[in-house]
Parts: structure tokens; sequence; C-alpha cells
């Protein structure tokens, strides 16, 4: 998935509400900032892509409950992870 193929996606899915996101398998390196701004999501799957890190707007995510960060690129997880009140799956 190109840049501006994730920047669209994210776009839509902040315009529509989505409660879900799947960005599996798109080979995804960087996730931008306005990923805060899609505070409906409840599920968040970002496996197997190309993450070494996550942006701090990721706090943003009050309602996430699920987030799949497996086969990944991460050697350690942001403390804004800890700011999210209603995960309770972190895979």
């Amino acid at each position: 998935m190109t840049r501006y193929e994730l920047f669209e996606l994210l776009e839509r899915a902040q315009t529509e509400k989505w409660e879900k996101l799947d960005l599996s398998e798109c080979f995804v390196q960087e996730l931008p900032p306005e990923l805060g701004q899609l505070t409906s999501l409840t599920t968040l799957n970002l496996y197997r892509n190309e993450l070494r890190t996550l942006p701090p707007e990721i706090a943003q995510l009050r309602s996430l409950k699920v987030l799949n960060l497996r086969r990944n690129k991460l050697h350690t997880l942001p403390l804004e992870i800890t700011q999210l009140p209603s995960l309770d799956n972190l895979c």
C-alpha cells in the first residue's frame, strides 16, 4: 500500500467512523499521525507489516479494544499504549 493509499483509507475511515480497520499484510512501514483521528476504532489489525514504531497519536484511540501488532519489526512498545483504557487484547 502506498502512502497516498494509506492516507485516503484513513480519511475514509474517519469520515465514515469505522470501528474496525484491517491493514494486515499491506507492507506499511510507518503510520501517520492522522491515525489518532480515528476515535471510533475498536479494532486495529496491523498484522504482518514493516512497522518499527507507532506514532504517539495512537493514545487518542480511546475506544480501541483490540490491537494486533504481530509480525512487525517493533522492538519496544511506546508508552502511549498504556493510555488506551479500553484495550483488552494486545497481540
